[in-house]
């Protein structure tokens, strides 16, 4: 919500304004029923996640990775391994990647430009914010590395999002020392 000003200047590549403003928006990464396929297999994987944990079957990190604001929020850890998942599950999962980052897709161009094409997918996940959820406080993704982007990080909605839902915010040109530096100040932050 209100993110307007980071829809993409047509008159500058993606790479360029990621470059310059540390965030750029990419509109309709992904088709709508590769979206609705894949908010399907994130509740139904939400849901046995959930049960594994609190039944012992499987320890929370193998699960879900740390996120700020707990209530209402998870940062679930999706499955990407082929012989790890379910034939459905690793189908909608390369289907989504496919149309993000295979040829032709969304953002493969800008990754490939910002970090080369032996890049490193680091992380698969999603960030879950149910209605009742606490906006994150305001924090980096990454550390400050003097000019250099060691890491991208990808945001995909699959679906409308309002206040309720604490929704991410995103602050264009704080890629910046003066700016983490300031974040990371108690003082300050």
């Amino acid at each position: 919500p209100n993110q307007s000003e980071l829809q993409m200047d047509v008159t500058r590549p993606f790479a360029d304004t990621l470059r310059c403003r540390g965030v750029a928006r990419v509109d309709n990464g992904l088709s709508y029923d590769t979206a609705m396929k894949l908010q399907s297999l994130i509740d139904e994987t939400l849901e046995s996640s959930i049960d594994e944990v609190e039944n012992f079957r499987a320890p929370r990190s193998f699960r879900f990775a740390n996120v700020l604001e707990k209530a209402n929020r998870w940062d679930l850890l999706l499955p990407f391994d082929e012989g790890s998942v379910e034939d459905r599950s690793s189908d909608v999962v390369l289907q989504a990647m496919s149309e993000l980052v295979g040829n032709g897709g969304k953002i493969g161009h800008i990754l490939d430009e910002m970090l080369g094409e032996d890049a490193i997918l680091y992380e698969f996940a999603c960030i879950i914010s149910d209605a009742g959820s606490s906006r994150q406080e305001i924090h980096p993704d990454i550390v400050f590395s003097n000019g250099k982007i060691p890491l991208i990080a990808c945001f995909v909605s699959l679906q409308d999002i309002d206040f309720s839902m604490g929704p991410t915010v995103f602050i264009p040109d704080t890629v910046t020392a003066d700016a983490h530096e300031r974040i990371n100040d108690e003082n300050l932050a």
